[in-house]
């Protein structure tokens, strides 16, 4: 009986009594399950991807930010006299500028322009917000002694904001050291 249940599984035998050929290869059912497998690791894979590359360019982009507001900072000194670094209206536009008049005023056309910074070139999609307290006008004027001001004069403590995609980035600038900080 043994002999025989070993023969049986061995040939698989078909209902008219003929052997059936050896199939190799792999079923459906197992082709799907890795498609399906496959998909989802590429879904994982892909979304971190992305989130670490807009993660990297709003970074890049604070940094950028950070290093032209100590250009001004370091202009002012260099130049003794006072140097306005500011956002220009409804752009993402970066203007470092020396400012001639006692009265700090950002965005005047008198100014000679230093130097010009669009963040939109580096992160399409970028929002930037600066606080300053006490004005309205969203910039920074470095004082010829290196301390800074608002744009409408006065130490002031500022930050700014840089948000893309549900990612955040804040410098921060203190009036009374004259220091720029990424949080």
């Amino acid at each position: 009986m043994n002999v025989y249940l070993n023969w049986f599984w061995q040939k698989k035998v078909s209902r008219v009594g003929k052997s059936l050929p050896r199939q190799r290869g792999f079923t459906m059912l197992e082709l799907a399950v890795l498609a399906v497998l496959g998909a989802t690791l590429s879904t994982v894979v892909f979304a971190g991807w992305n989130s670490g590359r807009d993660r990297l360019a709003l970074d890049n982009a604070a940094s950028q930010l950070s290093g032209v507001l100590q250009a001004g900072r370091f202009q002012a000194i260099r130049r003794n006299q006072p140097v306005a670094v500011y956002l220009s209206p409804g752009t993402n536009r970066v203007i470092t500028e020396v400012v001639n008049s006692t009265t700090p005023i950002c965005n005047n056309p008198a100014n000679p322009i230093i130097d010009r910074l669009d963040l939109d070139d580096s992160i399409d999609g970028l929002t930037v917000i600066w606080n300053t307290s006490g004005t309205s006008t969203d910039g920074v004027v470095w004082q010829a002694n290196g301390l800074a001001a608002s744009c409408g004069g006065g130490l002031a403590n500022q930050s700014i904001n840089l948000n893309f995609n549900g990612n955040a980035e804040q410098l921060t600038i203190s009036g009374t050291a004259g220091r720029v900080q990424k949080q």
